[in-house]
């Protein structure tokens, strides 16, 4: 019969990284906290037998941090971006609003004066 745990095993084969209970706290606080990578190793470095398998993991896990960095990035850029032309066409929006209602009262008033 196997061994249960409560616990996640964090070993060199596991494909899914996910951040630890502090890490997630930190970002739930809005601080932005990159996922460092220790004892990353080169590609000749400990030339054994099964030493290529976990550098090759090591490389795809640095490579996977680093994609997700940029994507990150990208997409707080488009929501800036976002936002500001949200903002910039509400404000064209207000003053042709404003410019609309004087026209508007323009012509009220110069009804009312008795012009046609």
């Amino acid at each position: 019969m196997g061994r249960y745990t409560t616990a996640r095993s964090f070993d060199d084969r596991s494909t899914e990284v996910q951040a630890a209970p502090t890490e997630a706290e930190k970002q739930a606080a809005g601080k932005k906290d990159v996922l460092e990578v220790q004892n990353t190793m080169g590609s000749t470095a400990g030339a054994g037998s099964g030493d290529f398998h976990q550098y090759r993991q090591s490389r795809r896990r640095e490579l996977f941090r680093l994609a997700k960095i940029e994507i990150d990035a990208k997409k707080e850029d488009d929501e800036e971006e976002f936002q500001r032309r949200k903002r910039e066409r509400a404000e064209q929006a207000e003053e042709q609003h404003k410019k609309r209602a004087e026209k508007r009262k323009r012509k009220k008033d110069k009804k009312r004066k008795g012009g046609k």
